[in-house]
């Protein structure tokens, strides 16, 4: 992961993010080759307490109360975490080969990859999941065309519309392999904040590269996560947001240098590509609600 050599010791780290909760990491029954090197990203996984730590100002459900009226109106309309999640789930799914990778839809009644990752997101743990503890993910093909769990139901008798020659994808959910992959994943801070910027409009969503000598909205984002405060940031505060465009190319905060003179190689024209509402909005972006269960 981009920030696996940037964080700072536990002990010094003022992360909002990034306390494991119990149950979310998976234990050493996981399969190796699928939990190698995972680590370290569990113990980054945005799943964190989203009031207790929050930072003076901050708003556990949207942007800070303080934050300008036009940062609270993008965050206003950028709750939607099942966005961002099924497309982090469905991407990481298709790179490691599987398929049907739109959540909504399984095939053989088995469980697949992009299903589990959402069960995962939805607040379910590992060892809820794994096959091999007898969880969700140990089925067969006569185990039923659906399944119910968190309050949402999951079709697993569909056609896939994504077939693939790939082993792994054989005449759609080819075995609980599938459900034990989505089940082991979950995003790291800078790919949670590059899909949330990516949602609202804002361009430059790689966390190496800023442009114009400004902040980017996933940088900020990531500075934030890493322990800066909303008054440390927020252009009204004349924070780090504050930049004219004729500072210097690089900036280290909390450990991390950002480039801020990159080429973007996903400039659009979407009215939030501008430099300076950008790192306000990524300053402002709530915690990530990945792995937790509703209340009931």
């Amino acid at each position: 992961a981009v920030l696996a050599q940037a964080t700072r010791p536990a002990d010094q780290a003022r992360s909002r993010w990034c306390r494991s909760s119990p149950g979310s990491a998976a234990p050493s029954t996981a399969p190796p080759s699928q939990m190698l090197g995972r680590w370290s990203v569990l113990q980054a996984l945005l799943i964190a307490a989203r009031v207790a730590e929050a930072s003076p100002g901050d708003h556990p459900s949207g942007a800070p109360q303080d934050a300008p009226q036009g940062a609270r109106a993008l965050a206003a309309g950028a709750h939607g975490d099942e966005a961002w999640m099924a497309e982090f789930c469905g991407e990481k799914c298709l790179a490691a080969g599987y398929c049907c990778n739109d959540h909504a839809v399984g095939s053989n009644q088995m469980i697949s990859c992009a299903q589990a990752c959402m069960m995962r997101a939805r607040g379910r743990t590992w060892s809820e999941m794994a096959t091999s503890l007898n969880g969700l993910c140990n089925r067969h093909g006569g185990s039923g065309c659906s399944v119910r769990v968190d309050g949402h139901e999951y079709r697993l008798c569909s056609v896939c519309g994504d077939l693939s020659g790939d082993p792994q994808c054989q005449h759609g959910v080819a075995s609980s392999a599938a459900c034990d992959y989505g089940a082991a994943l979950a995003p790291t801070p800078d790919e949670y904040c590059s899909l949330r910027c990516k949602a609202a409009g804002f361009c430059c969503n790689n966390l190496t590269a800023g442009s114009d000598g400004a902040v980017s909205c996933t940088q900020a984002c990531v500075m934030r996560a890493l322990g800066t405060t909303w008054q440390e940031m927020a252009t009204a505060y004349d924070g780090i947001c504050t930049r004219n465009g004729q500072g210097s190319c690089s900036l280290d905060v909390n450990g991390l240098r950002y480039n801020l003179c990159a080429q973007c190689s996903d400039v659009a024209s979407s009215p939030q590509c501008r430099w300076r509402v950008a790192c306000d909005y990524g300053a402002q972006v709530a915690p990530s609600r990945w792995g937790f269960r509703p209340l009931v």
